[in-house]
């Protein structure tokens, strides 16, 4: 049987912890203004969870919570157990969510959001850029917000991240972009290729790479990196967009296989033939591959797309 929630005050500050993935870092000079003048209202009572150790988790109302810590006032909440499915339904504000936000609310529970902005978080990089780590393609802001991410290869993500992180200590402040960070997870997939001389010649010539714009070009910049003063260079980016085409072309024929796509030309080459998709999840694919991405001018629902090489 379910306890009815009941509105419950007190001074005891402690007695709260804020959610893992709130966003409440600072005060709101307009509700620090309102609540001195008018106190902590019972109406505007915050919304809290018990969790182990006898403490309230907030759910809802961290600014309020932090605002009567700093004025010393009451706070007013209500314990309620009964489960959040969707935050965005309880926003007020009528801003505009990011994908960070809608990652947010999708972590109260899913583990996998919950994964996602806590490898965010600890590595400093762009969601976008530890959603493709963590799902091993190019994770869409649609598929973030649609609530369809899941972890697929995190092993693979925190070999990337164990690089990136060493780069950045060593000045390479680019080494956290989503575009580096690409360039970077494609070439784990060749064989061949070994992440300690990158950290180690990274370590030792971090300015022998310069910042870019684009994946591909990052690609470049670690094969120069990784070939610098070596006996026996290799074509990394050469082999990471090869590699990255075996597995499209994989990808593809097994989704032909289901039905799932329009037309289909699987590539066995980097000189990949056009196709024709109408599934999400394979344009994810191309794009985290490297592919270009254009409206396909006879089928305007499909997707068209050329490896990029």
């Amino acid at each position: 049987m379910s306890v009815k929630p009941k509105l419950e005050c007190t001074n005891k500050y402690d007695l709260f912890q804020g959610h893992i993935t709130n966003r409440c870092d600072k005060l709101k000079p307009d509700l620090v203004e309102s609540m001195r003048k008018h106190g902590f209202l019972p109406s505007g009572a915050i919304h809290v969870r018990k969790i182990e150790g006898g403490k309230l988790e907030i759910v809802r109302g961290h600014h309020r919570w932090q605002t009567a810590k700093h004025l010393g006032l009451p706070v007013w909440y209500i314990v309620d157990e009964t489960a959040v499915e969707n935050l965005e339904d309880l926003e007020t504000l009528g801003q505009d969510w990011s994908v960070t936000d809608h990652a947010r609310s999708k972590s109260v529970h899913n583990d996998d959001y919950f994964t996602l902005l806590e490898f965010t978080k600890k590595h400093g990089l762009p969601i976008a850029a530890a959603a493709n780590l963590l799902s091993g393609v190019q994770a869409s802001a649609k598929k973030i917000k649609s609530g369809k991410f899941q972890v697929a290869e995190m092993d693979h993500a925190k070999e990337v991240v164990k690089v990136t992180d060493h780069l950045f200590s060593a000045g390479v402040k680019f080494a956290r972009s989503a575009a580096f960070v690409t360039a970077l997870s494609r070439c784990f997939r060749v064989p061949e290729f070994q992440a300690s001389i990158v950290m180690h010649k990274g370590q030792n010539f971090p300015k022998l790479m310069e910042k870019r714009g684009q994946s591909n070009e990052y690609l470049e910049e670690i094969e120069r990196l990784y070939n610098y003063a070596s006996r026996k260079p290799i074509p990394l980016a050469f082999r990471a967009k090869e590699i990255g085409t075996q597995l499209q072309a994989k990808f593809f024929a097994k989704k032909e296989d289901k039905g799932d796509l329009v037309q289909v030309h699987p590539a066995t080459t980097p000189h990949a033939e056009i196709q024709t998709v109408s599934d999400a999840e394979a344009v994810d694919m191309v794009r985290f591959f490297g592919g270009e991405i254009t409206t396909a001018q006879q089928a305007p629902a499909d997707m068209t797309f050329q490896s990029a090489n």
